[in-house]
């Protein structure tokens, strides 16, 4: 994934237009920074005709596909293959809805976690729960993922995962661990997580 460009509800052609036009200007962006060169257009990430669909019918669309919309929409572009540094980069854009799918402090998912266990173990099941449970929990709620190497959603900091321990550690037995959203988050948002134990 190269860029992510929210769309407003109702959005009409120029608008949808000039938003398709951004994420491309993003996502040639990010590859330039990533050793990605331009091609012999001069862009360094470009829609490109791909099998039977021109680079025009994909545009046309993705902008078909945002545009009156009665929710926000999302436009995100990807790296249509792998590419090496000094290559320039074919993408394909892509539109989805993107609705509400936490408000904040809701509890996404939890897990029994035996905390009477050393901090290793401790740390292993935490990390499960954040790295699975909470995870598969979000997609299957229709988050988006960042498609690439890991499919991101977010990230929670190791100090945090380690203070998380630590208090857990304290408690010394089976508790509920809950996962929640830090805030209003919309599919296409980074997933900012906060903790409850029970």
């Amino acid at each position: 994934e190269l860029a992510r460009v929210i769309v407003a509800p109702q959005a009409g052609m120029p608008e949808a237009t000039s938003l398709l036009s951004r994420a491309l200007q993003e996502a040639s962006k990010r590859a330039k920074e990533r050793g990605a060169k331009p091609a012999r257009s001069g862009e360094v990430a470009e829609l490109r005709n791909m099998q039977d669909v021109t680079a025009e019918q994909q545009a046309q669309r993705v902008i078909s596909m945002v545009m009156g919309q009665s929710e926000q929409s999302v436009i995100i572009v990807y790296a249509f293959w792998n590419v090496f540094q000094d290559e320039s980069v074919p993408v394909v854009a892509n539109a989805y809805r993107n609705p509400l799918v936490y408000r904040a402090g809701q509890v996404i998912t939890e897990r029994r976690i035996d905390a009477s266990r050393d901090e290793e173990d401790i740390l292993r099941q935490v990390s499960a729960f954040i790295s699975t449970d909470v995870r598969n929990k979000a997609i299957a709620d229709k988050m988006i993922p960042a498609q690439g190497h890991e499919q991101s959603l977010g990230a929670v900091s190791p100090e945090m995962v380690f203070n998380l321990v630590a208090d857990l550690k304290r408690l010394g037995r089976s508790v509920r661990l809950q996962a929640l959203a830090r805030n209003d988050t919309r599919a296409a948002d980074p997933l900012q997580l906060d903790f409850r134990v029970r």
